[in-house]
């Protein structure tokens, strides 16, 4: 089944986040599902819904480990 087909009838979408990290940090095997995600919410369906904590999250490791352009672009308006 294709991601679109899966994801059709779908108008809110939860991601946690793992898949903002994947997307960001480029991971070989999530990338390009997160990107055609990404991709359909720009196009408005479906709408991305997360914690409030996530930012905080995705930016421990950037920080600790002083990798600053995943810093960047993890604080960055998306699209």
């Amino acid at each position: 089944m294709k991601l679109r087909d899966a994801l059709g009838s779908v108008r809110t979408l939860g991601i946690e986040t793992v898949p903002f990290i994947y997307f960001v940090e480029k991971h070989p095997a999530y990338v390009d599902r997160m990107r055609a995600i990404f991709q359909m919410v720009d196009r408005g369906t479906p709408r991305v819904i997360t914690s409030v904590i996530t930012l905080t999250e995705v930016l421990v490791m950037p920080i600790h480990t002083g990798h600053t352009q995943y810093e960047q672009e993890y604080r960055a308006p998306c699209c």
